[in-house]
């Protein structure tokens, strides 16, 4: 995983620039002629931009957990259409902008609903914006999730939306998949790999943008089941059995090499 400009999101300017430097600058020199596993090719890409030679770099994407236990009968989905945020609220993953936004999908569609589950370092912050919006009472914080309840809000929600400015990957979004649920994203690292522009979900290219396309996902039921079934097979083409064994591949190569 490549942070990038991560670094000024989450960090101090001194530590942010610091960081910056480091990954860009002082990395590739350190890893240069050690072989790497990447987590996708967007990862790869980022890699090499930086100065790693592509050719130490392989592709083994996450797998997912119980990908081949998932009931052939989902949940019901909940009665009013429902947004939902799955992960770490971190500055650089921009929940806040999700949660502004919302007023803007309200006003097309006055019965949507959003629920934010996970917790980070701006959950905090994120409560105080939630408790101070005239939306509040449509918007639920339920912080961190067992696992039952995270496969239960996956299932039930109407879209899962990252509004994150990159990801490596995004094994959440799988997630999602996984329970036939279509995602939305901006158009950005990782998450435009993950999600399938227009297959297994929406990708968009600015805020009005991601508004329009949430508010498609929720208004058009045939645009819906299609990505969520799209995105259901989607899920199941990653296992953590085939990533080890791609891993395993690549360390068996390094240590003959050796």
């Amino acid at each position: 995983h490549v942070h990038g400009d991560q670094f000024f999101y989450e960090l101090p300017k001194p530590l942010g620039a610091l960081g910056f430097i480091i990954e860009r600058y002082v990395f590739p020199l350190l890893y240069q002629h050690i072989p790497i596993i990447a987590i996708s090719k967007t990862t790869k890409r980022q890699l090499t931009s930086i100065g790693l030679p592509s050719n130490n770099i392989t592709i083994v994407y996450s797998g997912i957990n119980g990908s081949h236990r998932v009931a052939a009968s989902m949940p019901k989905k909940f009665s009013n259409p429902t947004i939902l945020y799955l992960g770490r609220i971190k500055k650089y993953k921009r929940v806040d902008l999700l949660v502004s936004l919302f007023n803007e999908i309200v006003k097309k569609i006055p019965k949507a609903r959003l629920i934010v589950a996970g917790w980070g370092t701006e959950a905090s912050h994120l409560t105080d914006i939630i408790m101070k919006s005239p939306l509040r009472r449509k918007i639920s914080l339920v912080g961190p999730v067992s696992d039952k309840e995270k496969k239960k809000l996956l299932s039930q929600s109407w879209v899962f939306v990252n509004p994150s400015i990159g990801e490596g990957w995004s094994i959440a979004v799988i997630e999602a998949n996984l329970h036939g649920t279509p995602a939305v994203s901006f158009n950005v690292p990782g998450l435009a790999e993950s999600i399938q522009q227009g297959k297994t979900g929406l990708l968009a290219k600015n805020a009005d943008d991601l508004v329009d396309k949430i508010c498609n996902v929720l208004t058009d039921k045939h645009l819906r089941d299609r990505l969520g079934t799209n995105a259901f097979q989607w899920a199941h083409e990653f296992s953590w059995d085939r990533s080890a064994k791609e891993s395993l591949r690549v360390l068996e190569k390094t240590r003959k090499k050796n």
